[in-house]
Parts: structure tokens; sequence; C-alpha cells
């Protein structure tokens, strides 16, 4: 019991709503340094990516390369300043019932068709939340939540062809 109260608080304090990002992280705003104030330094780095820890969450973060450039981990097909997270992935530990995260239900499209049993995802087109759940019993866990840019953003951002 106390261990829901504690992270019912702490999902509460994360940020107002899964739509506004993780602790306020949103693909093409955030930049690296604001990211490590809020998540302090990365523990790993793998193909261009940065891992961070937050209690049991592992957040993983995909930041751009300078504008247009090209680089071995395609982080460059976007304008916007180097070091702007491009995507990211939350990954919970110690999974969490869906009823605990603050999102809007009704603007989230519910599939439960995938090729994995038990396994349901919520999508919001808008903005390009996925949120990853397994179904136990009665109950849905929350696996992970990844967070991109929206097709609106890509095509607002995307480089030119030369």
């Amino acid at each position: 019991m106390w261990f829901a109260i504690f992270i019912t608080l702490l999902l509460t304090f994360q940020c107002e709503s899964i739509e506004d990002g993780w602790k306020g992280i949103k693909p093409l705003k955030t930049s690296r340094g604001d990211v490590e104030r809020i998540l302090k330094s990365p523990t790993t780095e793998i193909a261009g990516s940065f891992g961070y820890v937050d209690g049991n969450i592992f957040i993983r973060v995909l930041y751009s390369t300078s504008p247009c450039e090209k680089d071995e981990y395609g982080r460059g097909y976007l304008s916007v300043p180097a070091d702007r997270v491009l995507t990211y992935y939350v990954i919970f530990k110690k999974r969490v019932e869906i009823s605990e995260l603050k999102f809007n239900r009704e603007e989230f499209r519910r599939d439960e068709s995938g090729d994995v049993e038990g396994v349901i995802t919520y999508f919001n087109a808008d903005y390009s939340i996925l949120i990853s759940v397994k179904q136990e019993g009665a109950k849905e866990l929350v696996t992970s939540i990844s967070f991109k840019p929206s097709a609106e953003q890509i095509a607002a951002f995307v480089c030119e062809k030369k």
C-alpha cells in the first residue's frame, strides 16, 4: 500500500501529465543541458544515445547532431540545434498501473492487437507518445513510454535533400 502511494506521489511530481513530457522533457524543444539539470549525468552511452537512472526509472535519450549533418546513427535529419532531444524512452524497472499515470485517455488510441499476447499500447499521434503496457490479470502495468517528434514537427524541421 505505501509503495503505491509513493509511486503515485512520485509520478505526480514527474510532470503534470504524460502529454507534457516526462519531467517536462519534450522532443525537439529540450536541450541536453536541460535534461542533465533534471536527470544529472548519464550513466551509459550506447550507439549515440545516453542512459539516465532516476530512481526506479531508466531513461534512454537520443540527441540531435548539428542541423542537417549526417552521422552514423541518423541523428542529423532535422534542422534543429545540436544536442536537442530527438526521442527518448522511459523504462519502468518496477512497473506501475496505468491508472497511476496522468494522461487524457480519451486522446490515446488503445490497441491490444499486437503480436505478443497481453501487451497493450496506448498511442497519441498528435504528441507522438506510445505507452506500452503488460496485462496481468485485471491490471495493466506500464513497462515503457516513448516520446518522439510528431509528424507535424518532423515536416516542419526536416532537412532539404541536396
